[in-house]
């Protein structure tokens, strides 16, 4: 038995209320970390393309809103992050207003990555490489970035999901789960570009190295496995190749309503203003 505040706690849940403790101590220091340096820091709207984004978020409200059409990001940036902020925007906030609370904002959001994050690491990893790895992530980069209104942190876990999920995949798995894995791997890529127009790239990799494995495969000799059966090269192909067309089916369906506009008014499904005058 152990005593706390008076208290006798058995064993095993002294060390779930240590644990709690610990989690609610380095939640607060990180959230006062992250509120600090947004505000000691980040006093700028115009610092860091941050303008663009509460602008867009102002635009967005007002499509919702039907007073107002524009074509938000222009193209430049994506639509996924103004959204977010859009949905606490008041009209009756000025500019400087309404930038601290999407400072607040973006923190809040931080958290729930970061649980993501830390739910993911805990179930890949063990225990302690889990516990480093998020503690990594958290103070050695997030709480630096948390208090600023950019779409970095959101897109990069969405991208950080999206690809193991493609890890996944590429194993060569044929279960039921991996055509659920390949769905959502799909819509997070998907996500993920329509956060930051960053992920083709990826998921162009992704198709490529997926699309030459299987083909190795179909042409190498089978090793032989007496012991189990093992699918025929044919049957391999049409199972793995239908893992690659839902894959790559859910990422073009979540982005089809952005793509579609985009084609609509510049005549491109892929439009960017980056890559068609800069790069």
């Amino acid at each position: 038995m152990w005593v706390l505040s008076g208290l006798s706690l058995p064993r095993t849940l002294r060390g779930r209320v240590l644990l709690a403790a610990a989690l609610l101590a380095l939640g607060a220091f990180y959230v006062l970390g992250a509120t600090e340096h947004a505000r000691v820091m980040n006093t700028a709207r115009a610092r860091a393309d941050q303008s663009g984004y509460l602008w867009d978020a102002v635009a967005m409200h007002r499509n919702w809103q039907g007073t107002q059409d524009e074509l938000i990001g222009e193209r430049n940036r994506m639509p996924l992050y103004p959204g977010f902020l859009a949905l606490s925007y008041d009209p009756a906030l000025s500019p400087d207003e309404f930038f601290e609370r999407a400072k607040q904002l973006n923190i809040r959001l931080s958290l729930v990555l970061l649980l993501v994050i830390a739910l993911v690491a805990h179930w890949r990893l063990p225990t302690a490489w889990a516990s480093a790895f998020t503690l990594v992530v958290a103070f050695g980069y997030f709480i630096f970035k948390a208090g600023y209104a950019q779409s970095e942190l959101l897109f990069y876990t969405l991208l950080f999901l999206a690809f193991l999920a493609q890890a996944h995949l590429l194993r060569g798995g044929m279960q039921r789960r991996d055509a659920v894995v390949a769905l959502l791997g799909g819509v997070l890529a998907a996500l993920a570009h329509l956060t930051k127009a960053a992920a083709l790239p990826l998921v162009g990799l992704f198709a490529g190295v997926f699309f030459v494995t299987e083909i190795g495969f179909f042409f190498a000799d089978p090793a032989p496995t007496p012991d189990r059966v093992t699918p025929s090269r044919t049957t391999r192909v049409l199972r793995r190749g239908g893992l690659l067309v839902l894959f790559l089916g859910a990422f073009l369906l979540t982005l089809y309503p952005y793509i579609a506009n985009s084609h609509r008014v510049f005549g491109h499904y892929f439009y960017n203003v980056n890559t068609t005058f800069y790069i």
